[in-house]
């Protein structure tokens, strides 16, 4: 079939352009994906970052506390160590401590309640 020339430009303009358009979303998709990627890469060391900071943060809260009870778990361990001559300060750590320490951090948790509470009677606007 015999085709014009305008008719030849138009339709090879229409084929570069198709052409342009295909490469520029082509591009784009890429770019897309790159940018996808990126920030991926980005929430993942954010959320790495995030994790490491509040392991250290229970890491320090767990170390604070463990000093606060040390006199505590001193003395228990004292009058659990002198209930039976034959028990070691390993099976102390191993078996007794860890059910004696949830008992100390509960009682420390009832006593710091109980103050709060005394002392919201004593201000009396708070009545229990």
């Amino acid at each position: 079939m015999y085709q014009t020339p305008i008719l030849q430009r138009q339709q090879q303009a229409l084929a570069a352009a198709r052409a342009e358009r295909l490469e520029r979303e082509q591009m784009e998709a890429r770019e897309q994906v790159e940018r996808e990627r990126s920030n991926a890469e980005a929430r993942k060391r954010y959320l790495d970052g995030l994790d490491a900071k509040r392991a250290e943060e229970r890491a320090a809260a767990e170390a604070k506390l463990e000093a606060q009870i040390a006199p505590e778990r001193a003395s228990l361990m004292r009058e659990w160590l002198a209930q039976d001559a034959t028990r070691t300060e390993g099976q102390f750590n191993s078996h007794a401590w860890p059910q004696l320490r949830l008992s100390v951090i509960e009682q420390r948790e009832r006593a710091a309640a109980e103050a709060l509470k005394a002392s919201l009677r004593a201000s009396g606007r708070y009545q229990f």
